[in-house]
């Protein structure tokens, strides 16, 4: 970091390396406030919706006592006064995370302030009278790696917040969910399984499947297709339409959808099924799994 001033005057003891080309480092605010209004969501994280990180900070040298003072400064006026550089981090966007590049140059400067600021708790020269901002999460690692899983992260977390909720009803009922749930809680949901795995989370989102799935869960609740849990098939005015392997991570209604698609017949079973919907039941029909009569062990 260049001296400009009486800034930045650093002695040889409190040097700080450069980010290497190629390498990030991922830091993370730590003020936040803990929501437990929604039953679906218990103690979720409410981060600040922007935060401006002060670029300018005293510390003292460890070795002499004397005070120095430090920051992203490009200028200094006759009087004295700096020109600085500011940094802000979008809280709620970004689950309170931040990341730094060894490719910028303006990233490198904020690097070498943020190392050695008050602000930051993971400092262990800081001064603890002054409040702690944020925190190191990872050290220095591979750029292109962390910056494609972040980029991946955050899509899914912003798609999310975007959707609709008629998207979100779709997707719900696309994965069996119950789409009658509150809005907010099928987006609590949603975001849950993104933060869990954002890249299968984003070929969910995406998959053409997702409308042909939510209409066979909404066939099944309407009493149009029964589904048979014990024996795992799928039946329509009575009769068995498909019946499936059970498969490790893939649900009835992914393997009805893949059966539609592919079988020989599947389109005009597709047509059945629609019809049915449209009829309305004088009764109502109750899902299989519901009325079959439990094991006896």
């Amino acid at each position: 970091m260049k001296r400009v001033g009486v800034f930045n005057n650093l002695p040889a003891n409190m040097k700080v390396a450069p980010l290497k080309r190629g390498t990030t480092i991922l830091y993370r605010l730590v003020n936040y406030v803990i929501d437990n209004t929604d039953p679906a969501k218990p103690n979720r994280r409410v981060w600040p919706k922007a935060i401006k990180i002060p670029t300018l900070d005293q510390i003292i040298d460890p070795d002499t006592n004397e005070v120095i003072r430090i920051g992203v400064v490009n200028t200094v006026d006759c009087d004295g006064n700096p020109s600085i550089d500011t940094y802000w981090v979008r809280g709620m966007e970004n689950d309170g995370y931040f990341i730094l590049s060894g490719d910028s140059i303006k990233d490198q400067y904020f690097h070498w302030y943020f190392s050695l600021c008050n602000h930051n708790r993971s400092n262990p020269r800081r001064d603890t009278s002054v409040d702690p901002l944020f925190e190191l999460v990872d050290a220095p690692g591979d750029a292109k790696k962390e910056l494609k899983k972040f980029d991946v992260e955050l899509e899914a977390m912003l798609f999310v917040r975007d959707m609709s909720t008629e998207e979100l009803k779709n997707f719900a009922a696309s994965l069996g969910w119950n789409e009658k749930e509150d809005a907010d809680i099928l987006r609590n949901m949603a975001k849950d399984l993104a933060k869990k795995d954002a890249v299968a989370f984003n070929k969910l989102i995406t998959n053409k499947d997702v409308e042909l799935k939510a209409f066979i869960k909404r066939a099944k609740d309407a009493g149009a297709i029964v589904y048979d849990q014990r024996q795992n098939k799928v039946m329509l005015n009575g009769e068995t339409i498909a019946t499936f392997a059970r498969v490790e991570g893939m649900n009835w209604i992914t393997q009805m959808a893949d059966w539609i698609k592919t079988a020989k017949n599947g389109d005009r079973v597709l047509d059945a099924i629609k019809k049915s919907v449209a009829t309305p039941k004088e009764n109502g029909v109750e899902a299989m799994e519901e009325s079959q009569p439990k094991n006896k062990r």
